[in-house]
């Protein structure tokens, strides 16, 4: 099992605009990949800046996550509204 946690930014005025795209593919995950143990945003100090944290079973699972429709239509849709790239930190869950 593990996690990654991104840092994204996106300006001010496309946080609502992210957060819906968000909501979507989150829904599908919830509902159709069961290997995928959690899938969050959280809202960070500035605006526009969020943490993506989400949490796999193995690497099958991160790489089913990838390869879905959902996961397809919402990439090229969160990298048109990224200020830089994200910060991505991968880690082994301890317990």
């Amino acid at each position: 099992m593990f996690a990654l946690i991104s840092s994204i930014r996106v300006a001010p005025e496309d946080a609502a605009t992210l957060e819906q795209a968000f909501a979507k593919v989150a829904a599908h995950v919830r509902a159709n990949e069961p290997g995928t143990l959690a899938y969050y945003m959280a809202h960070a100090d500035r605006a526009g800046a969020y943490r993506v944290i989400e949490v796999y079973r193995d690497e099958e699972a991160f790489s089913d996550h990838k390869a879905s429709d959902a996961f397809q239509d919402f990439r090229p849709r969160l990298g048109a509204m990224l200020l830089g790239a994200p910060e991505v930190e991968k880690m082994d869950v301890a317990v």
